[in-house]
């Protein structure tokens, strides 16, 4: 028998009320819903030790996730974006950075690692003719 992921939704609206509900019959899933008033919300989500946090990003509330990525880095994000039909992957790396030459460092690697990767392809954002002739 395979162990169940544990997804925690972080977030009050509806759109994570339909994920939610998707995901209740997916065996292979524990979900677990945390309200954007869950006191201590941070320090929660990390002491659950989540596979995957999933937010809504048009809600506004993610800013409470903000301390959750600073206690616990390397903890995947799942942002959720209806109004584009995307979903943001946001992960956290910490790096000590004592001097600017530190920072500089971090940065390059970052910037090597962007462009040896290129952005895949996205869909076109939406003209001004296209939106008004939908």
């Amino acid at each position: 028998m395979n162990a169940q992921q544990l997804v925690v939704l972080y977030g009050d609206s509806l759109l994570l009320d339909s994920v939610e509900a998707i995901m209740a019959d997916e065996a292979q899933l524990s979900v677990i819903r945390l309200l954007t008033a869950t006191p201590e919300v941070a320090e929660r989500i990390c002491a659950l030790g989540p596979d995957l946090v999933i937010f809504d990003l048009d809600a506004g509330n993610f800013r409470g996730l903000i301390p959750f990525l600073k206690a616990c880095p390397g903890a995947p994000l799942l942002g959720l974006d209806i109004a584009t039909n995307r979903v943001v992957s946001l992960t956290s790396r910490v790096h000590t950075v004592a001097n600017q030459e530190d920072l500089r460092r971090v940065v390059e690697r970052y910037v090597d690692r962007i462009m040896s990767d290129p952005r895949p392809e996205t869909s076109p954002r939406p003209t001004v003719e296209r939106a008004i002739s939908a």
